[in-house]
């Protein structure tokens, strides 16, 4: 009888771990660290206060950041070329907030580069609204970079015949796989927007033959490039199997292609994660481009 207990326990703590496994991965997170500097110290606090209560950013204490003196910041607040970037740690974004004759501006610098990657002027209320959507975006890109395909993985090459656009022109690459696949195109444009390019109304799946450079995107559909000027982050995915990207919280269909809603960025970006992670080493595979879009 006891021994029956003993397998019973066993079997349930079993079941127990198996269950819980997928759900600690769910609970991992991939946060953005960012820094609020600027020379009003009530406006720099509130707007600290206001983007640590956003599950996926890290605001780090500006009295911890002993790298940046106060002439450094001085020259980041004026956005000086020069600035040595790459001596500040702990730290993925700097936030610079001012306030000018009762208008609050502000700015996102990344560090990667030190490219200004928003700016925004408004009210207080507006400013932090387009700072969270911009800097939920890039979360969203840290998410989507975290997939690193293994050794076996499908190779996938993407090719632009140009790497910097107008706004207004088509937007076209090839893609090749090694292997027969279905192909998967999400964006991360200039301004923040997430969209999903493919698959899309015209081509609920993109299948791809192996080792053939398919135009993208399909014959009797067309990408436009659209404002606002910058870097634009192309993210290719192929899966040996389909999968469903629709059933990820957060997509509205946007004439033709689908848009990820304001507040559901970094959500969906973990969510694409988590599915294709959960695939076999050898069932997918990813690579990524950027592109420069100018008026």
């Amino acid at each position: 009888m006891e021994r029956r207990t003993l397998i019973y326990l066993f079997a349930f703590s079993l079941v127990l771990l198996i269950g819980l496994f997928p759900l600690s991965a769910e609970k991992s997170s991939i946060k953005l660290n960012v820094a609020v500097i600027g020379k009003d110290g009530s406006l720099v606090k509130q707007t600290a206060g206001y983007l640590a209560k956003k599950n996926y950013l890290t605001v780090v204490d500006r009295h911890n950041l002993s790298s940046i003196s106060e002439e450094k910041e001085l020259r980041m607040a004026g956005f000086v070329k020069g600035l040595p970037v790459k001596e500040i740690k702990g730290v993925d974004c700097f936030i610079q907030v001012k306030s000018e004759k009762g208008e609050i501006s502000a700015a996102i610098v990344k560090i990667d580069g030190g490219r200004v990657i928003g700016a925004y002027a408004g009210t207080f209320d507006e400013v932090l609204a387009q700072l969270v959507d911009r800097l939920e975006a890039e979360s969203g890109l840290r998410y989507l970079a975290s997939l690193a395909p293994g050794r076996s993985a499908i190779k996938v090459h993407v090719e632009f015949a140009k790497k910097r656009f107008k706004v207004g022109d088509p937007l076209s690459f090839k893609v090749k796989a090694s292997e027969e696949c279905y192909l998967y195109v999400i964006d991360v444009q200039p301004g923040g927007d997430m969209v999903l390019l493919v698959p899309n109304a015209a081509m609920k799946e993109f299948p791809l033959k192996a080792g053939v450079a398919t135009s993208v995107p399909s014959e009797g559909f067309k990408f436009v490039i659209d404002k606002p000027a910058g870097i634009d982050t192309i993210r290719v995915i192929v899966t040996r199997k389909p999968v469903d990207f629709f059933k990820i919280d957060g997509l509205v269909d946007t004439g033709g292609i689908s848009t990820v809603k304001e507040g559901y960025k970094n959500a969906f970006a973990k969510g694409v994660t988590l599915v294709i992670s959960r695939l076999g080493d050898s069932d997918w595979g990813a690579a990524a481009e950027r592109i420069e879009v100018f008026e």
